[in-house]
């Protein structure tokens, strides 16, 4: 019986890209802010970049890590906060954290 859930090519879903020297310095030398955002990418082949930066000493934007997925939608963002809780490990709770979004909707109802 042939496999129905297979695509006949190969489809690319989902990339992220965290560097463990990025990790280090955010953790050790960074504001407690971090800030999540996504684009649409264009082109022929589309999909989204979603990122997460943090704040450097000088109020810099300093790049913790970055993703690019097929779409944005809750599964997208969950894989993506998935793999940054992976990179980042558990918060200890001396230090409190500002997570900043543009909180856009329509991908909550996708």
């Amino acid at each position: 019986m042939p496999m129905t859930d297979i695509p006949p090519t190969p489809i690319f879903k989902r990339a992220f890209m965290g560097l463990k020297a990025l990790r280090d310095g955010f953790l050790e030398g960074c504001s407690p802010f971090i800030g999540f955002d996504g684009c649409h990418m264009k082109g022929p082949y589309g999909g989204v970049l979603l990122l997460v930066v943090g704040l450097d000493e000088n109020n810099g934007l300093y790049p913790l890590a970055f993703a690019v997925m097929e779409v944005e939608c809750k599964d997208s963002w969950g894989f993506f906060f998935q793999c940054l809780e992976t990179m980042l490990g558990d918060f200890t709770y001396d230090k409190l954290r500002t997570f900043m979004t543009d909180r856009q909707r329509d991908w909550l109802s996708a």
